[in-house]
């Protein structure tokens, strides 16, 4: 699984309105790019965030799901009508998921090799 990950630090002129707005508007990008499997989301509660105040996570089957999701033009009207304005930071990571039950079997399967 692919997972896009994007954390936001917005601009003072920012409202609570237009935050909420953008991360509804976000969150109904499933609706509209079949491609997207999951979102999360969440805004920091913790000090060690750098800035950023809220996280959004989306989910994809694999790179090329991706790839349609970034030059889907719903995501970039969303990117420049409204995420743009209202940031001050963001910060993107791209990424291919593991977790522990991957690594504990690609150890087995290299103590199996030896």
């Amino acid at each position: 699984m692919i997972r896009h990950t994007a954390l936001f630090t917005f601009n003072d002129a920012a409202s609570k309105a237009q935050i909420d707005a953008l991360m509804a508007a976000l969150l109904g990008l499933k609706h509209v790019i079949p491609e997207i499997k999951r979102i999360a989301w969440g805004e920091n509660f913790s000090d060690r965030a750098n800035g950023h105040t809220h996280v959004v996570a989306f989910d994809f089957a694999n790179r090329a799901a991706l790839a349609i999701f970034y030059e889907h033009p719903a995501h970039k009207r969303l990117a420049e009508l409204s995420i743009k304005p209202l940031t001050a930071s963001l910060l993107l990571v791209d990424y291919e998921e593991n977790t522990s039950s991957d690594r504990v079997a690609k150890d087995r399967t290299l103590e199996r090799r030896r």
